[in-house]
């Protein structure tokens, strides 16, 4: 009989044993992420992602402040294409430094932040690879340009880069007249 306990606790010990040990490899694997508490939130760019990742860091002034952690395609009825960037931010991160804290307050805070101005705009995380993060910072003089196609999830509105800016400058010029007009005042130079 004693026999037999002694087997029992052994067998007792080992399966708690394992269980620690997978916990801890459950932990380890998450990162130590795996009770964290995050807001989602959603934004929709103007341009192309190409270079944005799943996982890709969310800083405000190049502080983490979450992750992207989904990106998707929607086709609308009218043949118009969106591409929400949806994101999980630390709801510690863009808080006051006093007062309630936790998910509905971040909430509350960001719809606060958004009217004060925060945006949001793709910036270069790697000039090598080409990757891609999403930047948050104040620009209160740009007005907030809302989808607003996600029941219940916050959008953060977006911004174009001054890339972008000079990028849509550049494709605006009449490069067609200008080249016509280049190439008569060689002709008449020619001449001349």
């Amino acid at each position: 009989m004693i026999k037999g306990k002694s087997n029992a606790t052994w067998v007792g010990l080992f399966v708690l044993g394992a269980l620690v040990l997978g916990i801890g490899f459950v932990l380890a694997l998450g990162g130590g992420k795996l009770f964290e508490e995050t807001v989602p939130f959603v934004m929709h760019f103007e341009r192309a992602v190409k270079g944005l990742n799943e996982g890709a860091p969310v800083t405000f002034r190049g502080a983490k402040v979450g992750a992207v952690s989904r990106i998707r395609v929607v086709m609308d009825e009218g043949d118009e294409v969106r591409i929400p960037v949806f994101v999980k931010l630390d709801p510690y991160a863009l808080q006051g430094s006093s007062g309630p804290r936790g998910k509905a307050i971040a909430v509350l805070q960001m719809q606060r932040l958004i009217k004060d101005g925060l945006r949001a705009e793709l910036q270069l995380q790697s000039f090598v690879t080409g990757q891609l993060m999403v930047q948050l910072d104040f620009y209160p003089n740009e007005p907030a340009r809302l989808i607003g196609s996600q029941s219940g999830i916050v959008e953060i509105p977006t911004r174009r880069t001054g890339l972008e800016r000079l990028s849509q400058s550049v494709e605006a010029l009449p490069l067609d007249l200008i080249g016509q007009r280049l190439l008569s005042s060689l002709e008449g130079l020619n001449r001349l």
